[in-house]
């Protein structure tokens, strides 16, 4: 018994597009990884180059569907002080990642 693998035009272009596509993608990730970047630190320097940021939230709401009646976050109030370390602690489920996500994008 002879067994023969039959391909179809259209496999052969979709397979195509996905090896161009790889290809693409390997290109950029090497001209990332040989970027120089522009924007020299300062090495030199022991100042921080933002003196202080203080950041304040006041009854913060969110939920991820609007159809959904549970809040993720719930009329939450928290201040950020400045050069200070602060920890968000709390069940699994209660938040802190999603409070961490909207902050950040800021």
């Amino acid at each position: 018994m002879t067994f023969m693998t039959v391909t179809t035009l259209t496999g052969s272009t979709m397979l195509m597009k996905d090896i161009i596509e790889a290809r693409n993608h390997a290109i950029n990730l090497y001209y990332f990884i040989d970027h120089q970047n522009i924007i020299a630190d300062k090495t030199e320097s022991s100042e921080p180059i933002i003196d202080s940021i203080e950041i304040q939230v006041t009854n913060l709401d969110f939920k991820y569907d609007l159809n959904e009646d549970k809040k993720i976050l719930d009329g939450v109030d928290l201040e950020f002080a400045a050069h200070k370390i602060t920890s968000i602690v709390g069940e699994s489920g209660s938040g802190k990642s999603t409070l961490i996500k909207i902050l950040s994008r800021f």
